[in-house]
């Protein structure tokens, strides 16, 4: 099951397929570099630095319709907030990461289909 949506980039580039590649390119390119930074600061329980990092992948994932993945942002900005469910906040970083991986795919295949059509 996709957890990719591209309706609102769609709306939102006004079904320009260059902006959208621009804009699915950035993510696909920028993310993996975020994962690095996730899985660093969990290990470090740096919550400060972690909670940058999410922040700035939660408008991205929003644009592209990645609604799991915005939730679990969500929700570790909560307990990161409220310095409440360590471990929860470290559970939720690791599933964060695996969504982050499979979205990073998915958008690659949408990048794909963009050029193909």
């Amino acid at each position: 099951m996709a957890i990719t949506n591209l309706d609102l980039l769609k709306e939102y580039a006004s079904g320009d397929v260059n902006f959208m590649l621009e804009l699915l390119s950035i993510y696909k390119n920028e993310t993996p570099k975020a994962i690095e930074q996730i899985k660093f600061h969990t290990g470090q329980q740096n919550w400060s630095e972690l909670k940058m990092v999410i922040h700035k992948l939660k408008s991205s994932v929003s644009m592209l319709g990645i609604n799991q993945l915005a939730h679990t942002i969500s929700k570790m900005e909560q307990n990161i907030k409220t310095e409440n469910n360590t471990l929860e906040t470290i559970n939720l970083s690791y599933a964060l990461i695996e969504q982050c991986q499979i979205s990073v795919s998915e958008v690659d295949h949408h990048i794909q289909n963009l050029i193909a059509s």
